[in-house]
């Protein structure tokens, strides 16, 4: 699959493209618009090799709409989603499963790795849909309950 290529929704048209560090400024105003906290997520960790290895991602509809930033494992076959977000006027169209299906096209035939947070139902659900079992109940550093996930796309 062609990294920039349009991914059809019904009616609308969107698409995915691989995003490079001078998208850095995009990316962070999605993660805003998405309601998560910039400094917390992106702060922590030194995403310069992220974008440097294709490993960061926009959805643009033609405006940007959504970003991942999915890492495929060296050692195993795996891809490690860290984080997946859809601006709040366009969830529930199915932009997240499209965006996850165009990187499990780059890296076809891993199990994919993610956590989730145990309060965040509907995403436990769509990843179910997708898939992905839970297989561990975790907290995180700060105490906060998650659950760790994993599986093939369907």
């Amino acid at each position: 699959m062609n990294e920039n290529a349009h991914t059809n929704n019904d009616a609308q048209s969107f698409s995915v493209r691989t995003a490079t560090l001078t998208d850095r400024a995009t990316v962070e105003l999605i993660v805003k618009q998405c309601g998560k906290h910039v400094r917390d997520y992106f702060g922590i960790r030194n995403l310069i090799d992220f974008y440097r290895k294709g490993e960061v991602f926009i959805v643009e509809d033609p405006s940007p709409i959504a970003f991942a930033v999915a890492k495929p494992l060296i050692r195993e076959q795996v891809i490690s989603l860290y984080e997946i977000g859809v601006v709040p006027y366009k969830r529930g169209q199915g932009i997240a499963t499209k965006l996850m299906y165009h990187i499990d096209a780059l890296h076809p035939d891993r199990t994919w790795r993610l956590v989730v947070n145990d309060d965040n139902e509907p995403a436990r659900i769509a990843y179910e849909r997708l898939g992905l079992k839970a297989y561990k109940y975790d907290r995180t550093k700060g105490g906060r309950p998650i659950i760790r996930m994993e599986g093939k796309l369907r």
